[in-house]
C-alpha cells in the first residue's frame, strides 16, 4: 500500500492531568513525553494525536474537550474520567 494515499487515522484525548502534556517554560508549548502511555497507545495505532485534555479538568470541561474534538472526525477517542 502507497503511504502517500494512507490517510493518517487520528486519536482523540480528553481528560484531566493524567492525560494532558506537560508545559515548557520556554515556550508554553505542550511537550510530550514518548514514555507517555497514551503516546504509545498512539504509535500502536499508527495515529496523530489531538490532545485536549488539561490539569484540573472538571467533568464538565471533559466534556467540552470531547464536543470540541468531535468537530476533527477523530478515528479514535480516549476519555479519562
Amino acid at each position: 500500500m502507497n503511504n502517500s494515499t494512507t490517510k493518517q487515522k487520528k486519536l482523540l484525548i480528553c481528560g484531566d492531568s493524567f492525560l494532558a502534556p506537560t508545559k515548557s517554560v520556554d515556550d508554553n508549548k505542550g511537550i510530550v513525553p514518548e514514555w507517555a502511555w497514551w503516546s504509545r497507545l498512539a504509535e500502536d495505532l499508527n495515529s496523530h494525536v489531538i490532545n485536549l485534555s488539561i490539569s484540573g479538568a472538571s467533568n464538565f470541561n471533559i466534556f467540552l474537550q470531547l464536543e470540541e474534538g468531535l468537530k476533527q472526525n477523530p478515528d479514535y477517542v480516549l476519555i479519562l474520567l
